[in-house]
């Protein structure tokens, strides 16, 4: 996912989800998202509770790098690139809502019908 603060800031941050359980296994957020990056997230999961058997991800540098090909192939984890985007942006959704319940008073998720001058007032309340 990525966003941009009030002051103009972009970030990226990287959500991982047990599609199966729904669980948050890993949030990582930075300016930047680079396969390492991903690499280091999926080794911290994988010490923890073992390496899945397929990821669904988009098609991001991130993603379909060689580093990632490379974890991905020594840890017998296939990558599926072609998962639907509204059931990627509806667990994204559902992701978000779940983290707006834990900061009390404010609204991570925004409706549709805000402007952007809107979301990013929302963005610096939190």
């Amino acid at each position: 996912m990525a966003d941009q603060l009030t002051d103009g800031k972009r970030f990226r941050a990287l959500t991982v989800v047990d599609v199966f359980t729904r669980e948050s296994l890993a949030i990582e957020v930075g300016q930047a998202m680079k396969g390492t990056d991903v690499v280091s997230v999926l080794n911290q999961i994988r010490f923890e509770r073992g390496a899945p058997k397929m990821l669904f991800c988009d098609n991001g540098s991130e993603f379909t790098s060689q580093i990632m090909d490379l974890w991905s192939y020594q840890n017998g984890v296939k990558i599926d690139f072609r998962r639907p985007e509204a059931d990627r942006q509806c667990l994204h959704r559902n992701l978000q809502r779940d983290s707006a319940n834990r900061v009390p008073g404010h609204a991570l998720v925004g409706d549709a019908g805000r402007s952007k001058r809107e979301h990013r007032g929302l963005a610096k309340g939190i």
